[in-house]
């Protein structure tokens, strides 16, 4: 008699500690799922720029501030470091709060500078100063030649004559800012 309430009792203990491994599981999955980010034009370095698009994942809706629940929405504002989100299971009342690292930046890069020096009969020099305070300057653009540190060597160039080039900053978001460059050779 002994020995088979122990086992009765052993059985009872195994399916109640199941049911807790079950419900800690069932839990788990639910608060692993995650909205999936893409931003309108993917930069480099994980950067991105014009907005961020939040879509639930299947079955779930999200919201921004815990209210208005839909399957996707989009951020516009620039920001970089974490970004706070509720997911609500569909059919459930209570929101789970999400995190996400974003690095969004929507302005475009400054110019400050374009300087042409060193300018001859058949050559000049220009540098392009520029900044962006929240992803950073990636590259420069000069008349189809691109280059990380704003120094374009122009060579080849005829006497006494008037010169136009576009110069383009890119920041690592994939925004761009564009002026123009004139100058005429000796």
């Amino acid at each position: 008699m002994k020995r088979c309430l122990k086992g009765r009792l052993l059985l009872i203990c195994l399916a109640v500690l199941a049911g807790i491994v079950l419900a800690v599981n069932v839990g788990a999955t639910e608060t692993d799922v995650a909205a999936t980010v893409t931003y309108g034009v993917e930069g480099v370095d994980g950067w991105g720029s014009q907005s961020a698009t939040f879509k639930a994942p299947e079955g779930w809706l999200l919201s921004f501030d815990n209210m208005g629940f839909s399957s996707e929405l989009k951020r516009f504002t620039s920001y970089e470091g974490n970004y706070t989100y509720y997911l609500l299971k569909s059919g459930e009342e209570t929101p789970i709060e999400k995190s996400v690292g974003l690095k969004l930046d929507v302005g475009k890069p400054i110019i400050s500078n374009v300087a042409v020096s060193k300018v001859t009969d058949s050559a000049a020099t220009v540098t392009v100063t520029a900044t962006d305070a929240l992803s950073g300057v990636y590259r420069y653009e000069m008349n189809g030649v691109s280059n990380a540190d704003g120094l374009f060597a122009l060579s080849g160039l005829s006497p006494n004559t008037s010169y136009k080039y576009m110069v383009t900053v890119y920041d690592k978001a994939g925004n761009s800012n564009a002026t123009e460059c004139t100058f005429t050779t000796e």
